[in-house]
């Protein structure tokens, strides 16, 4: 009977933590919901549009890592008690204006090299090429790809398509002492964007091979992470690649998940900027360098109103590339 009344307010994920006899004669349960469910489905009053469905189920995330943090700090504080509207939605906003920003802002003749590293599947080489669309075609910079993906089969090819398609070059490396070279050849350029492989983050030993390929002290390492990673191996993923000097981080999948407030929450207490952000497989139009405006709106409204807010300069630019 308990867990019924426990799963009729938290929802069919909900599960037991701990039960205590009280003085009383009566018995204390104390419940948690696990923060990655949907919200209990309720069919809506007189019609609900999308945007205000997510911008609901993103509110309900934010609610239980709120609902979390209160148990935490103190124990008295029933499983089953909903923080006020109010009260997510202040904890929502702080969450999200803790998120550091450092967009990337390569200059003329300052010439800036990153590397994308994470983990397999993440959208690195996709993203490689966004970036190097958005400085070369949108601002005019002048821009080089560099592929080490040599175990992903057609990985150095698919990035050799995108070079060719906006008319930058792109030089395949196999060896890690070869990148030094690879970039001294780049020197006069504005934006070197590095692609390499995606190593486990539970394979330390591949994660320190990775090292070497980035041992050059004047690559930048974004730690390229997708959003719809799960809690328990974000903090895996962080730690295992801060062992190469992370500078900042690429978020990817946007589009792929509603759920943000695990993601949020991560960034805002990672200790490391976010710099760019893609919310869809095309390529250039679906990048979007970080920004505050861009981030309240993703994180408090959904994606359709981040995207709605920001006027696309790309049917220009796509004609420039054509």
């Amino acid at each position: 009977e308990a867990l019924a009344l426990i799963k009729s307010a938290l929802g069919g994920e909900a599960v037991i933590l701990s039960s205590r006899a009280t003085a009383d004669g009566g018995i204390e349960v104390t419940a948690a919901a696990d923060l990655d469910a949907a919200p209990p489905s309720s069919p809506p009053a007189g019609g609900e549009g999308e945007a205000e469905t997510v911008k609901k189920k993103a509110g309900y995330g934010f609610a239980g890592l709120l609902a979390a943090n209160r148990r935490q700090a103190a124990a008295s504080v029933p499983a089953s008690a909903p923080a006020p509207a109010g009260e997510v939605a202040a904890y929502r906003r702080r969450v999200i204006e803790a998120i550091q920003l450092a967009p990337l802002r390569p200059e003329k003749h300052h010439p800036m090299v990153i590397a994308l590293v994470g983990p397999t599947g993440v959208g690195k080489t996709t993203t490689c090429a966004k970036i190097a669309a958005h400085f070369a075609v949108l601002r005019g910079l002048d821009v080089a790809l560099i592929s080490t993906d040599c175990y992903r089969i057609g990985a150095a090819e698919q990035l050799r398509a995108y070079g060719r398609i906006m008319k930058i070059p792109c030089e395949v490396v196999i060896r890690p002492e070869r990148v030094s070279r690879a970039i001294d050849a780049h020197r006069g350029r504005d934006l070197v964007v590095i692609d390499t492989t995606g190593r486990s983050p539970y394979d330390r030993k591949n994660i320190a091979e990775l090292g070497r390929w980035l041992a050059d002290e004047r690559i930048m390492p974004i730690l390229t992470l997708a959003a719809t990673a799960k809690k328990e191996d974000l903090a895996v993923i962080a730690g295992a690649y801060g062992e190469l000097g992370l500078r900042g981080v690429a978020l990817t999948k946007l589009d792929e998940t509603r759920a943000y407030a695990v993601i949020c929450r991560y960034l805002a207490g990672a200790g490391l900027p976010l710099t760019c952000l893609g919310t869809g497989q095309r390529v250039p139009e679906d990048f979007h360098p970080a920004s505050r405006g861009f981030v309240r709106d993703l994180f408090e409204h959904g994606l359709d109103t981040a995207r709605g807010r920001e006027s696309s300069p790309w049917p220009r630019a796509a004609e420039a590339v054509a």
